[in-house]
């Protein structure tokens, strides 16, 4: 049995159809998806049509990236005919247009803001935000709390990036003294982290408890998959990379 886990695709259809062949998931395997399925890639319905086909035949865990986040927040409201507050960019539009419907509907229905892979491997989007203390038995527990401890975790897991010299999340485009990547601080207390959000030039973001693998593939970069080999009891770094050269920069 292997865990593969997926980086963010971000519309690149061919280099995932390649990942997947070398991959060759069987049966007992596990494939984990980070999110980031759309946007700024050539192809983003036919990322969706071919992890919506691989979910119909293997075991197959979706994430929810910020991009999907957005779109599918977009796509509640238009449904429902509500003045919508979510507001899309020129190419968001055109990538929402480009999906239909059914696809949408499909991808709501499926998409996790995490997944416990096992007591020593945790997948989320973005990362593990110092102000994080406590993890979530189940999605049950999640919605039981607080409306504002809940936000602390979906911002977290969603959004993670750098942070300040207390461990406060720093958005992006501001610059505060003695900021740094979240991974750097992370102490292993809910496992091993696999995520992507955090782009590369094709390298992998590798800390002592959790390992990014968005290796930049619609900048032109690779599309990576990180792979461990039967159970994962205690934190561990994957046990095996497998990357696909991106056709070009979008």
């Amino acid at each position: 049995m292997r865990t593969i886990v997926i980086g963010d695709v971000h519309g690149c259809s061919d280099e995932l159809e390649q990942l997947l062949y070398q991959l060759a998931p069987e049966s007992t395997d596990l494939v984990v998806f980070l999110g980031d399925l759309v946007d700024r890639g050539p192809d983003p319905a036919g990322v969706l049509r071919s992890v919506q086909q691989l979910c119909e035949r293997r075991q197959v865990v979706i994430l929810r990236g910020n991009h999907e986040h957005k779109h599918l927040r977009y796509f509640r409201n238009a449904q429902a005919g509500k003045s919508n507050p979510v507001k899309l960019d020129d190419d968001q539009r055109q990538v929402h247009a480009r999906v239909d419907v059914g696809l949408w509907q499909w991808l709501a229905g499926q998409v996790r803001l995490y997944h416990r892979i096992d007591a020593g491997l945790l997948a989320v989007h973005a990362g593990v935000l110092p102000s994080v203390r406590q993890w979530p038995a189940s999605d049950e527990e999640l919605q039981d709390w607080p409306a504002p401890r809940r936000q602390s975790l979906e911002t977290s897991v969603l959004f993670a990036r750098d942070i300040d010299a207390n461990g406060h999340f720093v958005s992006v485009g501001k610059q505060v003294p003695g900021q740094r990547f979240w991974g750097e601080v992370y102490d292993g207390r809910f496992g091993h982290v696999v995520h992507g959000h955090s782009a590369t030039r094709g390298q992998l973001r590798q800390h002592a408890f959790s390992t990014g693998i968005d290796t930049g593939c619609v900048y032109g970069f690779t599309l990576t998959a990180a792979v461990w080999q039967g159970q994962v009891a205690a934190p561990r770094p994957a046990d095996q990379f497998v990357q696909v050269e991106a056709q070009q920069a979008w």
